[in-house]
């Protein structure tokens, strides 16, 4: 069964959305065309983003409403497309860019996207602090050990002009060591009676985020400062101690089998609830599942026991898992896509000048040019037309502004995640619709902290830290990463974006997976951008005010990306019969002219995979 951490966070697009709330971006013009406002920039919107307010109703009344009649058509398009995209996602949009390698520059194409941005959860978060501009991501945030990409990944990477080796001297693997910032667990007053900053790292972030010192104390040490009871220290030292080794002691059978916690109990008489509840929160971070529900197997590929061992060397040479990283994650390789297939949106060429443009979001759907983005249209309906083999084309209807319109193309790529293509697309069999139904992506919030300097952050020397107690259990310092003429910071005097994660789990322990996760997703949309606020203000407050942090005076603003269906779900050892990548196998079927394309697809929440599927997709057609 295959695994991916947190990091690797990433769906081409979500589909299920729809117009934005927002002042509106686009307005109906003649001749069949839709153009943007010219003053609006979406990566400078703050509050609820992500799936926004506004972005997701229209598909809610088509699937949680049973509404059947989509409405009145209000306008065809007379163009024939040659490829329609569903979602502008980086599956979406390599599926574009695969296109035309294909079958011609020449082709029409038209991106069709729900929400008011493109790239999916590679969202870029852009801040303007006096004269100062600060990149940081709302999701999808590396390039994962990208040489072990597939030769199209590989191939598609090198034709924007993305040298993975640059990254080598980009980033600036001396800045923690230079600022003393280490990785600490956090404990808030509210959970724990009182507010405490151990200088222990219970996440091992040091795995993900290179040159990040380790805490100074040793697992004994930071134990013993833990604000929890006597009895949870006692078994905590039992577990990181011996955990490991136990459960190298089952079988591999055995491993996938047997419930975390149960071996826990079994093996340590280890069932102190804040212990539990300290290692169903540290699951999630890497799992986006609680640990009351993983297997002994998935628990350690998740770092479950703590890493740390009494006898590991800790290695402070960086780890290049996380390396390849843009000021703005993932968005980066979004943009570079979107500028080779519209380049009028940027007149930049290259990494370089990719990662300081602002885009001409007014450039994205002119009738002018033969790949058009059209950003807030929900897809509602895809049909395939009468006739057989190549003669079959596709209309697909979509929500935008209230209204409907269509649109006729010779192919057409579903770039969405699997659950909504059912109700897209009824026509296809039930098997497939049950085996596209398998996949529940779990719920995820990256917010981004905008700080007006981060002297606290020094004072504490806190570089990330494991937060149990708090809604996001993750938190750290931005990348300092130097590329394209932007510079990241270097003095505390300086703007700093902090990111902090949130891996959204239900109240109630121990459910299947499937429940879990709707339960957490319905926990997610209930939550106010105010609470939200609320929650890192004091999150923040807690940890760094010793440091003199004032959150009305250094918080400049906050951006909370919640993404409803943003994990892609790998399958559970205890709950699922079936491999989760075998079902992915069967769900992304061709059905006549249209093809499904993105990370779903591969049941695996990763940039290298979403790229796969698109070229896999076009292949196929």
């Amino acid at each position: 069964m295959s695994r991916i951490s947190r990091r690797d966070f990433l769906n081409g697009s979500l589909i299920s959305l729809g117009a934005c709330a927002l002042p509106p971006l686009w307005q109906q013009l003649g001749g069949g065309s839709l153009a943007a406002q010219t003053n609006v920039y979406p990566p400078l919107a703050n509050g609820l983003r992500g799936n926004h307010p506004g972005s997701f109703e229209v598909a809610h009344q088509l699937v949680l409403g049973g509404q059947k009649n989509r409405g009145v058509v209000h306008r065809r398009d007379q163009t024939l497309y040659d490829l329609v995209v569903v979602g502008s996602g980086i599956s979406g949009l390599a599926a574009a860019y695969f296109y035309r390698q294909r079958f011609g520059k020449d082709k029409r194409i038209l991106i069709l996207e729900n929400h008011d941005d493109f790239g999916g959860h590679a969202r870029r978060n852009e801040f303007r602090i006096g004269r100062q501009t600060r990149l940081s991501y709302g999701g999808s945030q590396a390039m994962e050990d990208p040489y072990d990409y597939s030769p199209e990944v590989t191939r598609l990477l090198g034709e924007l002009g993305v040298n993975l080796r640059r990254f080598e001297t980009s980033y600036d693997f001396g800045f923690f060591k230079r600022h003393g910032l280490r990785e600490v667990t956090y404990f808030n007053k509210q959970r724990y009676g009182r507010d405490k900053v151990v200088s222990y790292g219970l996440q091992e972030t040091i795995d993900s985020l290179p040159g990040l010192l380790p805490g100074r104390l040793n697992y004994r040490q930071a134990v013993a400062q833990m604000p929890i009871s006597t009895r949870a220290r006692a078994q905590m030292l039992k577990v990181i101690a011996g955990g490991i080794k136990a459960a190298q002691k089952l079988s591999g059978s055995q491993r996938v089998h047997t419930p975390f916690f149960q071996f826990l109990k079994q093996n340590f008489q280890a069932d102190d609830p804040e212990l539990l509840h300290m290692l169903r929160r540290l699951a999630a971070s890497e799992h986006m599942l609680g640990g009351d529900i993983l297997s002994v197997s998935e628990a350690l590929e998740g770092g479950l026991p703590p890493l740390i061992q009494p006898d590991d060397d800790i290695d402070l040479e960086y780890d290049d898992h996380y390396l390849h990283h843009f000021p703005d994650g993932n968005a980066s390789i979004a943009r570079l896509l979107v500028q080779r297939l519209i380049p009028a949106v940027a007149s930049v060429h290259g990494v370089d000048g990719i990662v300081p443009a602002r885009f001409d979001y007014s450039r994205l759907d002119t009738a002018s040019v033969v790949v058009r983005l059209r950003l807030n249209s929900t897809v509602v309906r895809v049909l395939r037309t009468t006739g057989s083999g190549s003669g079959q084309q596709v209309d697909v209807t979509y929500s935008n502004q209230g209204q409907l319109f269509q649109v006729r193309a010779r192919h057409a790529v579903l770039a969405c995640y699997h659950s909504i293509i059912p109700w897209l697309l009824p026509e296809l069999p039930a098997s497939q619709k049950q085996d596209l139904a398998f996949q529940k992506k779990m719920p995820l919030v990256y917010s981004t902290v905008m700080l007006k300097n981060w002297h606290a952050l020094k004072a504490m020397g806190i570089g990330a830290a494991f937060s149990p107690g708090n809604w996001h259990e993750t938190m750290y310092a931005n990348f300092p990463v130097n590329i394209g003429g932007y510079q990241s910071v270097n003095s505390p005097n300086q703007p700093m974006a902090l990111t902090l994660m949130y891996a959204v789990l239900p109240d109630a322990t121990g459910l299947p997976p499937k429940q879990h996760i709707r339960l957490a997703r319905y926990k997610m949309l209930r939550t106010s951008y105010d609470e939200f606020e609320a929650e890192i203000k004091s999150h923040l407050t807690g940890m760094l005010g010793p440091g003199g942090f004032q959150a009305e005076r250094d918080i400049q603003a906050i951006t909370v990306n919640r993404w409803a269906h943003g994990y892609s779900y790998a399958g559970s050892d205890l709950f699922d019969e079936e491999d989760a990548e075998g079902v992915a196998d069967r769900a992304r079927r061709s059905f006549g002219p249209i093809h499904i394309a993105n990370a779903d697809a591969g049941a695996d929440a990763d940039m290298g995979t979403a790229i796969e599927q698109a070229w896999r997709a076009v292949r196929e057609m």
